[in-house]
């Protein structure tokens, strides 16, 4: 996919920028919040181009990826899968229909603000969003950093076993889970967790 597709499928909104990153495209909301980003991403593999929407808190572990959270489904209508275009497919054809996945979705997009409505939709789409360990574990340190203690016990209780220990941020999760079930204090280990990521933002998404 060429620079000139991307400036079609964000034709209708100019306050969508795009950042090219390998062999992808995120597509950045910069009406985001700075404590969370959101958008969407154009990626290529086995010779499809096919889109997602991510969105991504401070509230997440500091090593991980920059998207935190992302679904190939649609926030509107049936939460239908969203487009794939495979190879062979008319060019015109897949960016029109990305654009048209972006025209439709923003909006709703927009209406994630905060870490209290990016947890709403989260657990309101579980099978969408929430569908691997890791997932579930940036999802159980959102619901921390929230102030539901519970939730987040239950939810880091029931996939810390699941992360490959060879993984990097799972030294982060372990630790986390420590904390948890030691039932100590959480106010600096929060703070300390946004600080770091609003650092790795302003880096990643030029917001220095």
């Amino acid at each position: 996919m060429k620079s000139k597709d991307i400036k079609y499928i964000t034709s209708s909104h100019q306050t969508i920028l795009s950042l090219k990153r390998g062999g992808e495209y995120l597509l950045i909301d910069s009406l985001s919040p700075p404590d969370i980003m959101r958008g969407f991403r154009i990626s290529r593999s086995w010779f499809s181009d096919y889109m997602s929407i991510w969105v991504s808190p401070v509230e997440s572990f500091p090593l991980s990826d920059v998207i935190v959270f992302q679904s190939h489904h649609s926030l509107v209508g049936e939460h239908n899968e969203m487009f794939y275009g495979k190879d062979g497919q008319d060019t015109q054809s897949t960016t029109t229909k990305m654009k048209e996945i972006v025209d439709s979705n923003i909006a709703h997009l927009r209406d994630v603000n905060c870490s209290y409505s990016l947890e709403f939709l989260l657990s309101s789409n579980r099978e969408l969003w929430l569908s691997s360990a890791l997932s579930i574990a940036q999802f159980g340190l959102l619901l921390l950093c929230n102030g539901k203690i519970d939730q987040a016990t239950l939810e880091i209780s029931s996939i810390i076993e699941k992360i490959n220990t060879k993984h990097p941020i799972y030294p982060e999760v372990a630790a986390l889970y420590g904390l948890l079930m030691g039932k100590q204090p959480y106010d600096d280990y929060v703070k300390s967790v946004r600080t770091e990521n609003q650092n790795k933002f302003s880096k990643f998404f030029g917001n220095e």
